[in-house]
């Protein structure tokens, strides 16, 4: 019986949730008005592009912000996207099932206006994979799409430390989309539970949404992105339970990002391209220093069988002169 009220309670709360974006929000139909008429018409407006690595929640949020369940499972079409890790393939490497980039339309949150939500492959996987993720994202956004509201790029809330991965990612995303990129972008919290086991753990090591903010802002995008970028904690894994705060959250944050995508100028995306890989590029140059560093010590056992043979002259020299 609690169970129910909680849904019934979640359901009341969109649906208050959607009537405040109506009465705040830019007209989402029309914000496609920046558009090509003939462009529009193919996509609804706002147009959301999730990006971020592999395994941290891409799918889940995609199908949450389309009204689905988060376990959603794509039955119906052959192209590997908007599928959680639970419903990987056998042999595929569960949180990381996505493999094609999608675009599905469907009312936000399953009762506002249609909205367009973009799944794509992560980032994290071999360089070759990475790679043909690159090419397919790029084709999808400069030839069919074009426009494009907001990038919202995901982490999980456990990504609190700088890794490699993470910031050849970065780098990969700035080299494809260039600078402008950043200003139609948001930070997304995969997993930011609000339970209240969560954020009594949280609080323990004093860590909040303001200092996870700023941790990404500062220690990952760094010098990257020329603006700090705004950050929503949507997790799509709560329980719907009689918990009043993850559904005051999840109701806060997910009208913060529709608010966000409506307010934004389109993103065209003609002059984004398929940049070499960040990672490729530095595989590249260690293999010249390689070359160069093979080069050079050749070059320096030339000029010591040299020194050794001028050595060899000089004393045959010294002994006939003696």
């Amino acid at each position: 019986m609690q169970l129910k009220l909680g849904i019934l309670s979640f359901l009341v709360n969109i649906q208050l949730s959607w009537n405040n974006l109506l009465l705040h929000s830019v007209d989402p139909v029309n914000n496609c008005r920046f558009m090509p008429i003939n462009n529009a018409q193919r996509y609804p407006c706002p147009r959301m592009v999730i990006l971020g690595g592999s395994g941290v929640g891409k799918s889940s949020l995609a199908n949450i912000l389309l009204g689905r369940d988060k376990e959603f499972r794509n039955l119906g079409s052959k192209r590997k996207c908007f599928n959680v890790g639970h419903y990987s393939l056998p042999g595929s490497k569960v949180g990381g099932v996505t493999r094609d980039v999608c675009a599905e339309s469907g009312p936000w949150l399953g009762i506002g206006p249609n909205v367009t939500i973009v799944d794509t492959p992560g980032f994290g996987e071999e360089l070759e994979k990475e790679e043909k993720t690159v090419d397919e994202i790029v084709d999808f956004l400069r030839e069919d799409m074009e426009y494009v509201n907001i990038f919202i790029l995901a982490f999980k809330e456990t990504d609190n430390r700088v890794t490699k991965s993470l910031r050849l990612m970065l780098r990969n995303l700035h080299n494809i989309f260039g600078e402008e990129f950043w200003s139609n972008t948001i930070i997304e919290s995969t997993h930011y539970a609000f339970d209240e086991l969560s954020v009594r753990r949280r609080r323990s090591k004093k860590l909040d949404e303001v200092s996870y903010s700023e941790h990404i802002n500062k220690n990952l995008l760094g010098s990257l992105a020329p603006i700090d970028l705004e950050t929503v904690f949507i997790d799509t894994y709560y329980d719907v339970t009689n918990e009043t705060l993850p559904r005051q959250k999840f109701r806060e944050y997910t009208t913060k990002l529709f608010n966000f995508a409506t307010r934004m100028k389109p993103f065209h995306c003609k002059d984004i391209k398929k940049a070499k890989m960040e990672n490729r590029r530095l595989m590249e140059e260690l293999q010249e220093l390689r070359l160069v560093r093979q080069r050079m010590e050749l070059d320096l056992s030339i000029l010591r069988n040299i020194q050794t043979k001028q050595n060899s002259r000089l004393t045959q020299l010294l002994f006939k002169i003696g």
